[in-house]
């Protein structure tokens, strides 16, 4: 079950609880329960149901396990000479991007039911337009969106993050500028970062002197994952309307040089004395 369904064999690409209520009947030969039996029993289980992890179809497996194998002679190899011949200290930094955007869509409206549908009140319609249409609207089809920037050290617990309109050589260099402005003083950092055309590949990328880019390899799993996250507009009157809550950032949210050290909020379900 935890594997999924083969298409061919079980006939569904996802386990649903009418499929497994199916699947238990035949391979079990009991009669079938409800749905909801079924889901209690999955819960019992400690089972649940939850978005998956995606990775790029080309992932390799062996580079990945290459490249943590291989990990300090990379770095080595790509370090200046004058840093290790100096002796001086590394950090270890790690750096990726999200583009979280915004779109509008449609939204459900009031209308009236088809006649019969529903009981009748003693109060008649009338004069409120045709009785079991579906009404029009104009669907706001903009899009705005940002990139976030974002590097932490994990052994100093320290962090660095840019919210920037576009993702490009620019935002890049204006991030690098933020990280450097966070490295201990004497201290030499070694940036982990993807293979985008806008980081070390880019010939105008402005590394600093006391940062050094680690590219990681191509197709590595869990790093070279699908980077877009899309938030509807708000329900209310926001989705087939045309206004000014749609704008472009710009500017960079945070300061260049500002730390900010990660913090893990407590979820208000897991605060003690909540069910």
């Amino acid at each position: 079950m935890i594997s999924g369904p083969d298409l061919g064999t079980d006939g569904a690409v996802r386990w649903r609880c009418v499929d497994l209520v199916k699947q238990s009947a035949v391979r079990f030969c009991v009669r079938e329960v409800h749905p909801s039996t079924m889901a209690k029993w999955l819960r019992r289980l400690r089972l649940t149901k939850m978005t998956a992890r995606l990775f790029h179809p080309k992932k390799n497996e062996a580079a990945q396990t290459a490249f943590k194998t291989n990990f300090k002679t990379i770095v080595e190899a790509e370090l200046p000479d004058e840093v290790t011949q100096d002796g001086r200290p590394i950090e270890v930094w790690f750096q990726d991007k999200a583009r979280v955007g915004q779109q509008g869509t449609l939204s459900r409206l009031w209308a009236r039911l088809a006649k019969g549908s529903v009981r009748r009140s003693r109060m008649e319609w009338q004069d409120e337009g045709p009785i079991g249409s579906r009404p029009a609207t104009v669907r706001d089809n903009r899009r705005a969106n940002a990139s976030i920037d974002g590097a932490i050290c994990p052994c100093r617990q320290i962090g660095a993050a840019l919210v920037m309109a576009t993702a490009n050589t620019e935002a890049m260099n204006e991030h690098l500028k933020a990280i450097s402005a966070q490295v201990a003083p004497g201290a030499h950092a070694v940036l982990v970062c993807d293979g985008a055309g806008w980081h070390a590949k880019s010939k105008d990328i402005v590394v600093p002197a006391n940062v050094t880019l680690v590219t990681l390899p191509p197709y590595v799993p869990n790093s070279t994952r699908w980077k877009t996250s899309g938030s509807s507009s708000a329900t209310t009157g926001s989705r087939h309307r045309f206004g000014s809550h749609t704008k472009r950032w710009s500017q960079p949210a945070a300061r260049h040089g500002t730390g900010s050290s990660p913090t893990r909020r407590r979820s208000p379900l897991s605060a003690p004395g909540r069910g």
